[in-house]
């Protein structure tokens, strides 16, 4: 073999290596890509934007793609990094958000930033695409999220919301919602439900945010949560309603049941159970303002309803994806609270949420252990007030439900 053919071959073979080694390195990275579940960002660049749109483009897709990373990472403090601390209630919102993030078994979550508009108050909205997997279903919504310049940087600081205001309601609404003049009233008359009703009252102003989209209410609350909810409302936060359910749908009890959880989160300080949070709510909300319960228009049975306060209290809601086994697990609580109303009066239920707000702040959003203090702290009180254990509630309550079957 000549030299020539010598050197032809031996370039050949570096040529075949070279392609290899970067066709490798390639492949491996796009294996990792998919065994991580996640897509990557799509950041192309809108056309037509001037010096100044450019910049504010690429300096808002850089929080973006902060946002998207601290959410796969599950990583709180990076995401909170990103959002606007002048906002409180958002901030706060943004906190419950970041904390859930530890238990929300989510993949391939993705934000892609479609194109913003600049005003001229230091803010600018971007129109974003974002997606997830939660239960091997893809989750998608496009929304408007306004941003604001803080010194050199862009920060999140909410949905781009128009505003309302009427005496002490404050109402955030998307444009796509429309005139919210008729749910403000429907707010007004709840909060009268809740001040003949309770013997506490709400002081301070009532903040309420409409979602038009019932999907971007769930991502921009809980991504954990695995189906999606009409209202929600929390300490500290906004009440959060989606606006378009059926025309027969009861806002006013809605809105009674989520003004129910503000008053009572904050008078107990954190530290009421879910199901006895919500069962208060049920009973003294949705129920009553509707007159009716699910067991009277037949989507509950009373059979369903036979459950033990224990099998309730450590079921988890926010994993329930059967809409039967969530009105199910609503109207049990909602039972309960309603067996302990007429067994021992109404004074006697409100004394429990109140006696809560004696022990500290129980925060959802910072504390792991938050549900066992939360159950350790109601055990104490119902043994305090109605000298009760949880196994002596849980027989009262199946005795007295096979009494009204």
């Amino acid at each position: 073999m000549n030299m020539s053919v010598r050197r032809v071959i031996k370039i050949g073979f570096a040529i075949v290596l070279l392609i290899s080694l970067i066709f490798g390195i390639v492949g491996c990275r796009q294996r990792d890509s998919e065994g991580a579940g996640v897509p990557e960002r799509e950041s192309a660049l809108p056309d037509g934007l001037t010096t100044e749109e450019l910049a504010v483009y690429e300096a808002i897709d850089a929080v973006i793609a902060i946002q998207q990373d601290s959410v796969r990472a599950k990583d709180s403090g990076l995401y909170l990094s990103t959002i606007d601390g002048s906002n409180e209630t958002y901030m706060n919102e943004a906190t419950y958000f970041a904390h859930r993030l530890a238990s929300a078994d989510i993949s391939n979550f993705n934000m892609n930033l479609l194109g913003i508009s600049i005003e001229g108050d230091n803010s600018a909205v971007a129109e974003i695409q974002q997606s997830y997997r939660l239960n091997d279903q893809l989750n998608t919504v496009t929304y408007r999220e306004r941003f604001v310049k803080s010194g050199a940087s862009w920060l999140d600081h909410d949905v781009a919301f128009e505003e309302k205001e009427v005496g002490v309601i404050k109402v955030f609404y998307m444009p796509e919602v429309g005139n919210p003049e008729d749910f403000i009233e429907l707010i007004e008359k709840s909060l009268d439900n809740v001040d003949e009703t309770f013997p506490d009252s709400l002081a301070e102003n009532v903040e309420i945010k409409l979602f038009s989209d019932r999907e971007l209410l769930r991502q921009k609350t809980d991504l954990g949560i695995a189906w999606l909810f009409t209202g929600w409302a929390e300490e500290g936060h906004a009440i959060k309603a989606f606006t378009g359910r059926e025309p027969e749908y009861n806002y006013e009890a809605l809105f009674t049941h989520e003004l129910i959880h503000k008053l009572t989160i904050s008078v107990s300080k954190g530290n009421m159970p879910i199901w006895f949070a919500e069962g208060l709510a049920i009973h003294y909300g949705t129920f009553r303002v509707n007159g009716s319960t699910y067991m009277d228009d037949g989507t509950v049975s009373m059979d369903d309803i036979k459950i033990s306060v224990r099998e309730l209290s450590e079921t988890h809601l926010e994993l329930l994806t059967d809409q039967t086994d969530i009105l199910t697990y609503y109207a049990t609580a909602g039972m309960v609270v309603r067996y302990l109303a007429e067994t021992y009066g109404d004074d006697q239920v409100f004394g429990l949420y109140q006696a809560l707000g004696n022990y500290p702040f129980n925060d959802i959003a910072s504390d792991p252990a938050w549900g066992q203090h939360s159950d350790e702290r109601l055990r104490a009180v119902l043994q305090d007030i109605l000298n009760l254990d949880m196994t002596e509630l849980s027989e009262g309550y199946l005795e007295w439900i096979d009494l009204q079957s």
